[in-house]
């Protein structure tokens, strides 16, 4: 039974069971020999839609203990940490995805003033919504 590296609190329960649960759903833990993927989605699913709300991170600690690796309880402690991080940030920042054209032009421009992304952005996207003049769309080839 590997050793808990990290020992899961109340406030940490909802981030600790929803990072295991897609983990679980995307079969990214390597469970020992001796430990089946069902009988460690059936005891988390009890645990976290258990009536019973008191001690139910004990419960997810002592579920740890018995099925992640060390490696793994590294992963979650991790996982938690940055979930944390980006629920206390949530209004402050957003993750966006880019083509690697705009990525390439960003990058350009952002080392060329010493500026970060965000700075390049808000510059340019603060002119462009005082302008008259529209984006182009872009052109779909039938």
């Amino acid at each position: 039974m590997a050793r808990a590296k990290y020992t899961i609190t109340d406030a940490d329960f909802s981030h600790a069971s929803s990072y295991i649960s897609d983990k679980l759903q995307r079969f990214e833990f390597e469970f020992r020999s001796n430990c089946s993927s069902d009988d460690a989605r059936t005891e988390l699913f009890e645990i976290v839609h258990s009536s019973q709300r008191q001690g139910r991170a004990e419960r997810l600690n002592q579920w740890g203990e018995k099925y992640l690796s060390s490696p793994d309880w590294l992963k979650l402690k991790v996982g938690i940490r940055k979930r944390r991080e980006r629920r206390m940030r949530q209004d402050a920042v957003k993750t966006v995805t880019i083509s690697a054209k705009a990525h390439r032009l960003l990058t350009k421009i952002a080392k060329r003033d010493g500026v970060t992304f965000s700075d390049v952005l808000e510059h340019l996207l603060a002119r462009a919504a005082n302008s008259a003049a529209k984006i182009p769309k872009r052109r779909t080839i039938s």
